[in-house]
């Protein structure tokens, strides 16, 4: 019999006490979570932004028409705007990603007059969709913050790697005030990051999509 009486099991201030404890630890805890997915996202796309690149870079020894029309980048980063677009300031946007599916698919960045590059721009979005097939989506986004990849030039020829946000446009512009970091603005005032070959520190300082703001 007294064994019984003392087989009470919890009362009901000692579950508050552990409920109130086990909501202590998710708070404690949930930040850190949330950080490292983060982190391995992050990785994942710079991961994703490197085979971008190195792909795009050895389709252009393969495909005529593609190289023409990055030729045809290279030489307006060359010539467009003077010496000023000659720098680390800009880069000319060659293609860009649509967003929200898995299968990522690119597609060239608008040519007004096709004839100007010499390739017809459907041409090369199907030449593009076999370029990347199969890359991934971003992994580390968020809408209207960081959607898109974008794959850019600049007047030396190489290849980079931007995410982002923002309509296509031509350039990929360095903002002037140190206080935007790194910065590149897009379209109507989007930001960019470029993530290869190199990864800018504010994208890699990032904690979540959201600080990768438009300004």
């Amino acid at each position: 019999m007294k064994n019984e009486k003392n087989n009470k099991g919890f009362s009901l201030v000692e579950l508050i006490i552990v409920i109130a404890i086990m909501a202590l630890l998710v708070a404690i805890i949930t930040p850190s979570l949330i950080q490292y997915i983060n982190k391995a996202k992050k990785a994942v796309d710079i991961t994703t932004a490197e085979s971008i690149g190195e792909v795009f870079t050895t389709e252009l020894v393969m495909n005529e028409a593609l190289y023409k029309y990055y030729n045809w980048h290279v030489k307006c980063a060359q010539t467009e705007g003077g010496g000023n677009r000659k720098s680390p300031n800009y880069y000319r946007m060659i293609a860009y990603s649509s967003r929200g599916t898995y299968d990522q698919k690119f597609y060239v960045n608008n040519v007004n007059n096709e004839t100007a590059s010499g390739v017809l721009n459907s041409d090369l979005n199907a030449i593009m969709q076999d370029v990347c097939q199969g890359i991934r989506s971003l992994q580390f986004q968020q809408n209207d913050i960081c959607d898109y990849w974008f794959i850019a030039t600049d007047h030396t020829g190489k290849i980079y790697v931007f995410v982002g946000a923002g309509s296509p446009s031509w350039y990929l512009e360095r903002r002037n005030s140190s206080l935007l970091g790194d910065s590149y603005k897009v379209g109507q005032g989007k930001s960019a990051y470029m993530i290869w070959p190199d990864v800018a520190e504010t994208y890699e300082h990032a904690k979540r999509p959201s600080d990768l703001k438009d300004w």
